[in-house]
């Protein structure tokens, strides 16, 4: 933790002399006048203390220490250390008394040590034997001042000037973080001191002032009846219990500046206090009420709130059943998504007896919030999966009703062996849940292909994600339908992994027509990366039956044009055979012909109509091109007067003959 250190001494007048941290202009003309004399001599060159927030930001409080610099040739002179506490940094184990240590009289003129930032380590020592030295009284008083109980107040001096500044760190130990950032103090003044427009709220003077030690004991048991809270957090100084101060700051956020909101919170750990002792005064039911009346606005109060209802605390006052099923029924208990996250996780831990004596608890309950309506239709943390089924089978509406309010219970796959209709109606509650998990997803997506049911692309992603062949699958399952709507997702999938289903049509003996659309639907036999595949592989393609024949047959004949073998000849026969029947018989549309353009054939103007014409020299030429034997002409098709044109086409164009 790093701490800033400023000096101010003599120097043609009081004047900073030096410093480790560059100051605001309305700060530095501040700490300029609290650190001049206040007019206050102690004994023995002791020093006082000021203390007080910086008003750019009261996060910076500024504990300063003064010595009368008598060996100043100029009366009034004085030395005075300040060191600056950013209260947000404040580490583990941080304490206030520790600081006393810092503070070093200049010597010698040597002022270099100032200009360092202090790198502070908490001191490894437990016991400061603070009870041993400090009086109850000044305690009390210092206290009811600091937390804004008591009006600003001037008391009498009656010790050494080392057990206030041991009094006032010990105080600082034990403050919440919200009054620290007010408190002004000053424990040597000769007239009252102003902060900026107000008095200190605590000052001490030889002069002026009661003295605390005068004052009665009535007014102090008082005190003690009213603040029991505040009294405790007194007690818990005298006893140097350091547990307490690092509470105090823990809850800073719900006590902000409120001494009544401190008493509650003084009074909560009183009551920890006692139960982990194992001497409890109060149950959970009666805390809860006390901390949630004291602090009534859902926004006030929310750590001490949270940290009551925890399961580590709240188990001190009564068992976790009793706990879980009485925050089932209250409404004023603010269900976040963190609280319900681990509201569940407590429930989840109970036993299964105690999960049953949970769920009659909540039964019996007049009315319950969000959290108890939820968890009473999640008993699936004592059902298994034959309960389930039995559920599903006998009683519909009651399974629903908790796989709607409990759906992680369908990241098992029991329900898989559900009816279409059942699965149908489960599956929808599965996909309004957006955190996907199953328990085996291959059985889940080959159920929903055999349903039919279009697939989210969302759980697609997951389902591809947590299975290795995700296309196969879905080859699969099209290649054994006559006929099936597209899953869009699992389709889009398939069609992106091309060397998957290149490796996958390897592997068949026969397509189905659903199958052949898929290919013909997804991918074009003119690209790259389908002229690097081997003819071999469009082997079954070639044989199999098409839901479309025009396309079809486009798709093969453009495909037998990327290779030069026995296979791309029989792909060429077959398609050249059938499309030159379409085009004879006007069977292509307009863009089904324009496919074809790349293999027609130049012809005279006057027969350019003629597109069987012109496929026709088109094929001659491109075996001509291509070297294809011009002898397997005479049985290209089962047409014996085409096969006989197309010699005509070849012996006119090449000079060939039989």
């Amino acid at each position: 933790m790093k701490i800033h250190q400023l000096l101010h001494g003599y120097l043609q007048g009081h004047n900073l002399l030096t410093s480790s941290k560059k100051m605001d202009n309305e700060d530095l003309d501040l700490m300029k006048r609290l650190s001049d004399w206040t007019g206050f001599l102690p004994h023995d060159d002791e020093g006082y203390l000021t203390m007080y927030p910086l008003p750019s930001n009261n996060n910076l409080y500024v504990i300063a220490k003064t010595w009368y610099a008598s060996e100043m040739k100029r009366p009034g002179c004085v030395w005075t250390h300040s060191i600056i506490i950013d209260l947000t940094d404040i580490v583990d184990g941080f304490n206030f008394i520790d600081l006393l240590n810092l503070f070093v009289r200049p010597r010698n003129n040597n002022y270099e040590n100032y200009s360092k930032v202090i790198d502070y380590r908490p001191s490894k020592v437990e016991d400061k034997n603070v009870n041993r030295i400090l009086k109850y009284k000044d305690i009390i008083f210092f206290y009811g001042i600091l937390c804004q109980l008591n009006t600003p107040s001037v008391a009498r001096i009656e010790h050494k000037s080392d057990y206030y500044e041991l009094l006032c760190m010990t105080i600082l130990q034990f403050l919440p973080i919200g009054f620290i950032q007010r408190a002004t103090v000053c424990t040597g003044i000769r007239n009252n001191r102003m902060y900026t427009n107000e008095p200190f709220m605590l000052q001490l003077s030889e002069e002026h002032g009661g003295k605390i030690s005068d004052i009665p004991f009535s007014n102090q048991n008082s005190f003690i009846n009213k603040y029991a809270g505040i009294t405790y957090i007194c007690n818990a100084i005298v006893n140097d219990n350091n547990d307490t101060a690092d509470s105090l700051r823990l809850f800073s956020q719900d006590i902000r500046t409120s001494p009544q909101s401190l008493n509650v919170i003084g009074g909560f750990l009183h009551e920890l206090d006692c139960a982990i002792k194992g001497d409890k005064n109060n149950n959970f039911i009666d805390l809860y009420n006390y901390i949630f009346d004291s602090f009534p606005a859902s926004e006030d109060g929310s750590f001490v709130k949270s940290v009551l209802c925890g399961k580590n605390v709240s188990n001190l006052f009564d068992n976790e059943v009793s706990v879980l099923s009485f925050l089932a029924t209250k409404f004023n208990f603010q269900i976040d998504k963190s609280v319900s996250k681990d509201y569940a996780q407590r429930v989840e831990a109970l036993t299964k007896d105690e999960f049953l004596h949970y769920i009659s608890l909540l039964s019996d309950a007049d009315e319950l919030n969000d959290l108890g309506r939820q968890e009473l239709t999640k008993a699936s943390r004592a059902l298994t999966t034959s309960d389930f089924m039995t559920l599903i089978k006998n009683h519909w509406a009651v399974f629903y009703s908790i796989a709607t309010l409990s759906p992680s219970i369908l990241y098992q796959d029991f329900w898989l062996n559900t009816s279409s209709t059942q699965f149908s109606k489960i599956f929808e509650i599965y996909k309004s849940n957006q955190s996907y998990q199953f328990a085996d997803w291959t059985k889940l997506y080959e159920r929903l292909l055999l349903e039919r049911v279009a697939i989210p692309e969302n759980i697609f992603n997951r389902i591809a994600s947590n299975i290795d062949n995700a296309e196969s699958i879905y080859l699969d399952y099209i290649n054994n339908q006559e006929n099936c709507s597209i899953n869009k997702a699992p389709d889009i999938y398939a069609a992106s992994r091309f060397d998957c289903v290149m490796k996958w049509l390897t592997l068949q003996n026969k397509l189905s027509p659903i199958a052949v659309q898929f290919i013909i639907n997804n991918f074009s036999p003119i690209t790259q990366q389908v002229k690097q595949t081997n003819s071999s592989v469009w082997k079954v393609f070639a044989e199999s039956k098409p839901l479309s024949f025009n396309n079809y047959y486009i798709f093969l004949f453009q495909l037998s044009h990327n290779w030069n073998d026995e296979l791309s000849i029989q792909f060429l026969k077959k398609s050249f055979y059938a499309i030159h029947t379409l085009l004879a018989n006007e069977k292509l549309s307009d863009n089904q012909k324009s496919m074809l353009a790349p293999y027609y054939a130049k012809v005279s103007i006057w027969h350019e109509w003629d597109l069987c014409k012109k496929l026709r020299k088109g094929l001659v030429k491109y075996m001509h091109d291509t070297n294809i034997n011009p002898l397997i002409l005479y049985k290209f098709t089962p047409d014996e007067k085409l096969n006989n044109t197309l010699i005509r086409i070849w012996d006119k164009a090449y000079n060939r003959t039989k």
